[in-house]
């Protein structure tokens, strides 16, 4: 009995190893897929950048506006605008 019972022991002892093996082997390359898959991810998320990077430097330089943004340009002239209320009074007179 005790031999029986020795040999059955170390038969699930070794059955539960084999298992524990596997488990291990499948969680090894569960981690190298996923390692895999971040690399990936991370190369087409540089990939992208460099893209919006290179498409910001091929825009043409802005050109100067038309004057209305700066009005201490030599060539900023000032607008005369009319006094409505003088008008207003000239009008119903």
């Amino acid at each position: 009995l005790y031999f029986e019972t020795k040999d059955k022991a170390g038969y699930d002892l070794q059955t539960q190893k084999l298992q524990i093996e596997a488990v291990q082997k499948a969680i090894y390359h569960a981690k190298r897929m996923y390692r895999t898959a971040l690399n990936n991810l991370e190369q087409i998320s540089e990939e992208i950048h460099l893209k919006r990077k290179n498409r910001r430097l091929d825009l043409p330089p802005r050109e100067p506006g038309v004057g209305s943004e700066n009005p201490d340009d030599d060539n900023f002239q000032p607008i005369e605008i009319p006094d409505l209320e003088s008008q207003s009074n000239t009008v119903t007179s």
